[in-house]
């Protein structure tokens, strides 16, 4: 008879501002989640794309990884999926990539393209799906699906929303 309420965090220190593909720079943001999947994966993204920067986002301050974020062109989770590795870059007007994880991701986000049903379709993809948004409009259209999704869900105002109805008793779940 416990009433729960949903508080979605809101943790970005200003509004996300979508840059515009040709304004991202050639960086790849990448979770320091432990995988067994990930150096290969990496390895095949190294290969393909020398030119990309990966950075591994350790022992880094918050406010640096959001300037990350902001620049990155691509960004890469190993871990639970909705986390701020897919989800900064996305409201960013960047493009997330990440394993569909039932225990974390709302099922609307198994229909991105950018979104795996498991590591083997992963590393199957990611080079061919890569390519495939060099091109500016279907870049464009990846980034702003994940963001239309995530921000279903997480925004200032959608935070202060929350918080107002907690503290007037109107709990999600009653």
């Amino acid at each position: 008879d416990t009433p729960v309420h949903f508080l979605p965090a809101w943790m970005a220190p200003d509004d996300p501002l979508a840059l515009r593909p040709e304004d991202k720079e050639e960086i790849m943001i990448v979770s320091p989640d432990p995988s067994p999947h990930k150096e290969r994966i990496l390895a095949n993204v190294r290969a393909r794309f020398p030119q990309l920067s990966l950075v591994e986002v350790k022992r880094m301050r918050f406010t640096d990884f959001i300037d990350l974020a902001n620049r990155a062109r691509w960004s890469i989770t190993f871990g639970e999926g909705v986390d701020d590795y897919l989800l900064q870059p996305a409201m960013r007007g960047g493009v997330s990539f990440a394993v569909f994880n039932e225990a974390f991701f709302t099922p609307e986000w198994q229909s991105l393209r950018t979104v795996y049903s498991d590591y083997g379709v992963m590393e199957r993809n990611l080079i061919r799906d890569m390519e495939d948004m060099l091109e500016t409009e279907k870049y464009r259209a990846a980034s702003s699906a994940a963001d239309e999704i995530a921000r279903k869900t997480w925004s200032r105002q959608k935070t202060k929303e929350a918080l107002r109805d907690f503290y007037r008793g109107n709990f999600t779940f009653p």
